[in-house]
């Protein structure tokens, strides 16, 4: 028998504020579905986003990496702040030197006293007169848990909730804002970091103006029917300044890596990623002159200041080695990469490094390689890039930066035939609807 007294809502999903725009917006949406005729994407007056409705399988009940439940009760609650290992077993009978003993042997695996407020946990009981407790499981987080066995075989186990997916749909105008038209919607955050990332050359998102517009087919992550907050773009559109970027994402034959392409079947993959951050904003460019805040005279500042919150992630921006990670009084805690023998970058006042992060160490573009601070000569968390060209400090903004890879002409005339279907299937999102709901469009596999 199972008893679940799990309360809904537990592991709602909290938003964080995006400002990675600096973005305000309101608009209109309306779902999208496959019935009733829509005026074109441009034309539209305000944001329309259509539904299909989808299902989804009860989720099966969670093993927990626990061999059998059939003879097993499980009972369901939430970390409180008094709440510990041993208050919990206690309740159940345990003796105190039972508790200790499990405690002790597992830490080496989970240190039992590192209970979070609010996460979720679950006893699972003998069916017995003394309903005895035979397992504890100790969700992390959304999807990872913790299986500590109470029986004679005390042991600890780690495993992953499976994960499932929805494809979703969404196109919409924009009245001033990307951020606060998906959000219109309930779109996730992720999926705007997405867009950015994916049209970060094409798009200036500062720039945005009333009537641009998008369409994107995505697959959203979901973990016992909830969503995880993680989505992945299957294909792209963003209507910017009357110019249309598309971006379509296949598998390369040759190599087998997932890439994104545009219509004419070229890499949008960059050199440089254009940010080393997801940042708020930018607080100073690269000049010749420019009030230092601290040291109160002016000055060259031959990098980039991206404001964010202490502890975001810097990213590599490019592949490379490192040349230099350490601390001084002015760079505080910093990382320099070699990408070649032409460019170099630099990151500067990091709070701490990532994980492995040392000179000689190979970096791929994109991977952490510290996260944001204020250390040495700086008055708030921010990041400041460098970046060399020729030994020489140039503004990123100003250099070519050509695809990550090129394909030969061949190669590209057969991937645009692959993106031609794609492309017609894009261009037909939203283009009818089914009802006058408001919520984000679904569609299953």
């Amino acid at each position: 028998m199972i008893k679940n007294m799990m309360f809904s809502g537990v592991l709602t999903r909290l938003f964080t504020t995006l400002a990675c725009f600096s973005i305000l917006v309101s608009c209109d949406v309306q779902q999208n579905s496959p019935q009733i005729d829509q005026s074109d994407l441009a034309n539209e007056e305000s944001n329309h986003i259509e539904q299909v409705s989808a299902v989804l399988e009860e989720p099966e009940q969670q093993s927990f990496n626990i061999e059998s439940t059939a003879d097993l009760t499980q009972e369901t609650s939430v970390i409180s702040s008094r709440d510990t290992f041993y208050g919990i077993m206690d309740t159940y009978g345990m003796k105190p030197q039972r508790i200790y003993q499990i405690a002790h042997k597992v830490k080496e695996h989970f240190n039992m006293s590192s209970l979070a407020r609010n996460r979720v946990y679950h006893v699972f009981t003998q069916n017995d007169s003394l309903q005895t407790p035979a397992y504890f499981v100790y969700e992390e987080d959304q999807r990872s848990y913790v299986t500590v066995s109470l029986t004679d075989s005390i042991y600890a186990t780690r495993g992953l909730k499976p994960v499932t997916y929805k494809k979703a749909e969404l196109k919409g105008t924009i009245s001033s804002s990307l951020y606060e038209t998906i959000h219109a919607i309930d779109g996730e955050n992720e999926l705007i970091y997405r867009l950015a990332d994916l049209f970060a050359w094409q798009v200036d998102f500062y720039r945005i103006q009333k009537g641009d517009a998008f369409k994107v087919v995505y697959q959203q992550e979901f973990v016992d029917d909830e969503p995880t907050g993680n989505v992945y773009i299957n294909s792209a559109l963003f209507k910017h300044r009357g110019q249309d970027y598309y971006a379509f994402k296949i598998e390369d034959d040759e190599s087998g890596r997932e890439i994104y392409l545009d219509e004419d079947g070229r890499s949008l993959q960059k050199t440089f990623l254009r940010a080393p951050v997801r940042y708020e904003r930018i607080s100073s460019r690269y000049t010749k002159r420019r009030f230092h805040p601290v040291l109160k005279h002016y000055r060259a500042h031959l990098g980039t200041d991206y404001v964010a919150r202490t502890g975001t992630p810097i990213y590599a921006t490019a592949d490379g080695l490192i040349k230099e990670a350490g601390y001084t009084s002015g760079n505080g805690n910093y990382v320099r990469i070699r990408h070649n023998s032409v460019y170099e970058t630099g990151y500067l006042h990091m709070t701490r490094f990532g994980t492995n992060i040392k000179s000689g160490v190979k970096v791929k573009q994109g991977q952490v390689i510290g996260y944001v601070g204020q250390t040495g000569l700086a008055t708030g968390p921010h990041v400041c890039y460098r970046f060399w060209k020729n030994s020489r400090q140039v503004d990123p903004f100003k250099q070519d930066n050509p695809p990550a890879e090129e394909f030969s002409e061949e190669k590209r005339t057969r991937l645009k035939k692959l993106l031609e279907q794609r492309l017609i299937q894009l261009n037909q999102v939203g283009e009818k609807k089914q009802n006058d709901d408001t919520s984000i469009a679904m569609l299953m596999d």
